[in-house]
């Protein structure tokens, strides 16, 4: 079992070996760059679109 979180832009995807409630999921998504709101944008997108937190 795995836990998955794909970007909404490019359909890139992280993926953890543990089942973790979705508040966990959003932390570590953050902590790794990704911007996590009404739209799940990677570290790029993220850049790309200028916005910090993906809240168009």
């Amino acid at each position: 079992m795995y836990v998955e979180i794909e970007c909404d832009a490019c359909g890139e995807k992280i993926r953890w070996s543990d089942i973790v409630p979705k508040y966990t999921v959003v932390l570590w998504a953050r902590n790794c760059g990704w911007s996590v709101g009404r739209r799940v944008l990677c570290r790029t997108c993220r850049e790309k679109v200028g916005n910090r937190y993906g809240n168009f």
